[in-house]
């Protein structure tokens, strides 16, 4: 049985440009501790990572982890993404 789905469209982006001292400055690696509403997603922008990077290093298969659980972020060298 199929059902209807309601989903959002994209309507317009913005771009910024990369802040390569920030990025320089930002640590390596992080451990976070996730917190409710977090999002694989908004961590690997924030960190400057991939979502799937993150899900690789952590062995986080689908779905989100759970509140209070640790997971390790690694930046990533985006000049090669």
């Amino acid at each position: 049985m199929k059902r209807r789905e309601m989903v959002s469209n994209i309507c317009e982006i913005h771009t910024e440009p990369l802040d390569k001292k920030a990025l320089s400055e930002a640590p390596g690696i992080v451990g976070y501790v996730m917190k409710n509403g977090d999002k694989l997603w908004d961590l690997a922008r924030k960190y400057h990572t991939t979502e799937k990077r993150i899900r690789e290093v952590n062995e986080i298969g689908e779905g989100e982890p759970k509140t209070g659980e640790k997971i390790l972020i690694f930046k990533e060298n985006l000049g090669i993404l």
